[in-house]
């Protein structure tokens, strides 16, 4: 006697195979779609900015130290921001403001903040653009060496959504070691 086998659920595996098969091919776009979709509502952020010691040159590297009385430069591009349309054929808008300190390792501002608005009207042509804002400070004459910061802040007022960062830099020149009592160094 032989071993008798049944064609049939080679069969039924066969065309479970080719379902699974045809459904992930059938879904498969669907997910290029959903991520598409989602693209263009990323998250508020600053991006490619640094400090620099002139304008537009390069951010400074890490071990730079500025000296009292110099000039500090800050470039920074914001990304992510909420653009207003009613209508597709309607012009669309983009509205945010930004705040700008160099502060102390406290958080004690340096400076005045530089601030500003930017309310643009963007074309077809502008879906990769990015705001791009360049401000200088001159440094204290009377501040001691130390690390420094500055505090970028920026809110997007059609999308609801802030976002902050800090931007280290050094102070070279005269170290005052802090103290709990006054001493003459």
């Amino acid at each position: 006697t032989g071993v008798q086998t049944c064609a049939l659920p080679i069969c039924t595996q066969v065309i479970t195979r080719s379902l699974e098969l045809l459904m992930i091919f059938a879904c498969t776009p669907l997910l290029f779609f959903a991520q598409d979709a989602e693209a263009p509502h990323s998250a508020l952020a600053i991006v490619q900015a640094g400090v620099e010691q002139s304008e537009d040159a390069p951010f400074v590297p890490s071990d730079y130290q500025f000296l009292p009385g110099d000039y500090l430069y800050f470039t920074f591009q914001i990304a992510g921001f909420a653009i207003q349309s009613l209508n597709r054929d309607e012009v669309r808008k983009i509205s945010l403001t930004y705040r700008v300190t160099p502060q102390d390792a406290n958080g004690i501002p340096l400076t005045e903040p530089a601030s500003d608005s930017i309310e643009a009207e963007l074309s077809s042509e502008d879906k990769n653009w990015t705001p791009k804002r360049r401000v200088s400070f001159l440094l204290p004459s009377y501040v001691a060496s130390g690390d420094f910061r500055v505090h970028v802040a920026v809110k997007d007022t059609f999308g609801k959504t802030e976002v902050t960062k800090d931007y280290p830099f050094h102070i070279g020149g005269v170290r005052i070691e802090p103290s709990d009592s006054i001493n003459v160094q």
